[in-house]
C-alpha cells in the first residue's frame, strides 16, 4: 500500500524490517511519541515458533493522544482483506487501537517513521 498508493520507496528485509529511502527511523514502544499519521506501527502477532512472533503491521491514519488511541488501515486482515480500524468505523469493523495496553497482542511494539 505504501509503494502503490503512497508513492513511498520502501522494501521489506526479512528479520530486519522495513527499509528504504522512504523510512527515516524505527521507534520502539518506549518512544511511541510522536507516532503520527502515515507511520507504520506494529503489534505482536501470533507465535510462530517458540519466542518468535508474526507481527501485525498497519498504517496509522489518525492519533488521539488525549484518549490514548489511534486509527489505522490494516492489510492482511481476516480473509486477506483491508480493514479500517477506527473509533468511527462501522460496528462490524475493528475499533481503534490503544496506544498503551497490558495485553501483548494489543500493545503497540513500535513504529516506522515514514517520510
Amino acid at each position: 500500500m505504501l509503494k502503490r498508493w503512497g508513492g513511498v520507496s520502501v522494501h521489506w528485509v526479512p528479520n530486519v524490517g522495513m527499509r528504504g529511502p522512504g523510512v527515516a527511523s524505527t521507534q520502539t514502544s518506549k518512544h511511541l511519541w510522536p507516532v503520527r499519521r502515515g507511520d507504520v506501527a506494529w503489534v505482536r502477532g501470533i507465535e510462530v515458533d517458540q519466542g518468535q512472533f508474526a507481527n501485525h503491521h498497519f498504517i496509522v491514519t489518525e492519533v488521539y493522544p488525549d484518549q490514548g488511541m489511534l486509527d489505522s488501515v490494516d492489510g492482511n486482515s481476516s480473509g486477506n482483506t483491508i480493514a479500517w480500524c477506527s473509533a468511527f468505523s462501522p460496528a462490524t469493523s475493528p475499533s481503534a487501537k490503544p496506544l498503551i495496553s497490558t495485553d501483548p497482542a494489543k500493545k503497540i511494539q513500535g513504529f516506522y517513521r515514514v517520510l
